[in-house]
């Protein structure tokens, strides 16, 4: 099947876009037209040219200089609002500048010269398009290589990019303007072409509308599943996340990985995970199975029929709404400890990152989960709370190893302490106590 595949625009958070086409390429996907607006326009030429590894490294090492002329003084002055995404706040911003005339972008077109080939390009099995909209004549342009004069190709794509904090972008006496003002997610443009079959990357946070319809066509719509930074955000280790976070996001669109909010890995055998999954629910060996009724707010657990109901009903309070049970388990704790979470994992590693978190966390903190002040301190009101030395997974932690320190008598204290558990630690604790039942 042949694919159309649609950019959006979004300044530097279009690194995302080269880890959705890495992902693509590993997948087969047969993308045979590429269609962008602002970064999205540029990007698809870089997919034009088909040369992944150049384009992996260009956004891994992208610096302000590559793209600006701009002084150190006013790079210092202005660099901490252009993380913002909004372009009121840019526009604000860049007043100044803007009286001047606007940024100065030559660095950007030297490079463009320098690394896109229009020749590649026109001779390229995937056909580009690209949105831009013209001042002089105030109509949005949407165009596809063939209606691109000869040698005019770099105009046009800065042409889609040229925001209004850019210095005036002319093309043969035209004054062009940002497409993404006019439609950030060309889906039209290849439809017009005869895509049926798209897939579309949606960068959030531009604020800007698209004139996407889904009637009668078969769209894939890939979206960040994590905040990409500000639309003019050159830290590297950003780019390198989006990048990545781009392919995951992609191969666990395509059912290549699982999960919801880590990237599990299901297509092999997993027998420790089996086992897990297998026991979640059945009576726990040691005396804890005795407090599982009151973490879980039943009377009593005698098979998995008591347990998986509260279970489910817990899930359903938290974003793992109708997910698969053990895996979700394994999420939230995983994600209650911090473990990375960019990187594709088996249950079973994911099982031993949370078990050795466990073992970490203890081994540093020992002093500050045991902490009688700390204890107490959980059952003061929020208003009366004073700071407390802990990150929320050593908050976790303490809680968890409360509630297994205390006595099965102690039910007032051990319901008192529940009552303040969130859902999300109800299921972590779950999860441990069966992870380490012996």
């Amino acid at each position: 099947m042949e694919y159309g595949l649609v950019l959006g625009g979004g300044g530097t958070m279009g690194s995302y876009e080269i880890g959705v086409w890495k992902a693509l390429k590993e997948l087969g996907i047969n993308i045979t037209a590429v269609s962008g607006t602002s970064i999205g326009a540029i990007n698809g030429a870089i997919i034009a040219q088909n040369n992944l590894e150049w384009a992996i490294d260009f956004w891994t090492n992208l610096k302000t200089e590559d793209v600006f002329s701009i002084d150190k003084e006013s790079l210092e002055k202005y660099n901490s609002e252009w993380v913002k995404l909004d372009f009121r706040t840019l526009l604000s911003t860049f007043r100044t500048l803007l009286s001047d005339g606007g940024l100065d972008i030559s660095p950007l077109k030297e490079n463009m010269n320098k690394y896109i080939s229009e020749d590649k390009i026109r001779k390229s099995p995937i056909k580009l398009g690209l949105v831009t909209i013209s001042l002089t004549d105030l109509k949005p342009i949407e165009l596809m290589i063939d209606q691109i004069p000869e040698g005019k190709l770099n105009d046009y794509l800065l042409a889609s990019a040229a925001l209004p904090t850019f210095k005036k972008h002319e093309i043969d006496g035209t004054v062009f303007l940002d497409g993404g003002f006019y439609d950030n997610l060309p889906v039209k443009l290849l439809t017009s072409c005869g895509y049926e079959n798209l897939i579309t990357v949606s960068l959030v946070g531009f604020n800007i509308k698209t004139k996407t319809k889904a009637k009668d066509l078969n769209i894939i719509n890939i979206e960040p599943s994590n905040s990409l930074g500000g639309i003019l955000d050159f830290t590297p280790n950003l780019m390198r996340s989006n990048i990545q976070l781009g392919y995951l996001d992609t191969l666990r669109k395509f059912g290549r990985l699982s999960g919801s909010y880590y990237y599990i890995d299901l297509e092999k055998e997993d027998t420790y995970y089996d086992k897990f999954a297998e026991n979640l629910g059945n009576p726990l060996k040691s005396e804890v199975n005795k407090k599982l009724p009151l973490l879980l707010g039943i009377d009593s657990i005698e098979s998995k029929f008591d347990l998986i109901p509260p279970i489910l009903n817990l899930l359903n309070r938290t974003k793992y709404k109708n997910k698969s049970i053990p895996l979700s388990l394994l999420e939230i704790t995983a994600n209650q400890l911090n473990i990375e979470r960019l990187k594709v994992y088996k249950p079973s590693e994911l099982i031993r990152e949370i078990l050795l978190a466990v073992n970490d966390l203890i081994q540093d903190n020992i002093q500050l989960i045991r902490s009688t002040d700390n204890i107490v301190n959980i059952f003061k009101p929020s208003k009366e709370l004073p700071t407390i030395p802990l990150t929320n997974n050593i908050k976790f932690m303490s809680y968890y190893m409360y509630f297994i320190s205390l006595q099965t008598s102690s039910v007032n204290l051990m319901t008192k302490l529940v009552s303040l558990f969130s859902p999300e630690t109800v299921l972590s604790t779950i999860t441990l106590l069966y992870l380490t039942d012996k």
